[in-house]
């Protein structure tokens, strides 16, 4: 989401990187989807809000990759730590967290339409187990 709003805004990575005086490894990291925004000091989100004219809070959901989805009382929230994609499947009591894949070579686009369909897997896989259940 911070690549899709400097794009928009027309701010290069390198101009953000020298009016919020951040390393632009660590901006270009953030961009990239390389780094969650988790993993930011706070002083790199007051500093990115400050050039942004941003609040803090604005500035960390821009940086955050992390998402829920919820569908039929069921929830998968996705999040990424070093490159890596992980899946927190919800249902009730049971709660499970899962290394997808690699997203190095991913076009994040594709982030969101994956999650759904593995969302919709933990859905049948929930309703195949009542089916067993009750059948027993």
């Amino acid at each position: 989401m911070l690549k899709e709003y400097l794009d928009k805004n027309k701010i290069s990575i390198y101009q953000l990187s020298k009016s919020a005086q951040i390393p632009y490894s660590t901006l270009n990291d953030l961009v990239n989807k390389k780094m969650d925004g988790k993993n930011c000091s706070t002083g790199t989100i007051k500093k990115l809000a400050a050039a942004l004219g941003m609040s803090m809070d604005q500035v960390f959901e821009l940086c955050s990759y992390s998402r829920i989805y919820e569908k039929d009382g069921a929830c998968v929230k996705s999040y990424v730590r070093r490159n890596m994609l992980y899946l927190e499947y919800k249902y009730g009591d049971f709660s499970e967290t899962k290394l997808l894949f690699s997203i190095q070579n991913i076009d994040p686009l594709y982030l969101e339409p994956i999650c759904r369909h593995e969302l919709d897997k933990f859905l049948k896989q929930i309703e195949r187990e009542k089916v067993v259940c009750t059948t027993i």
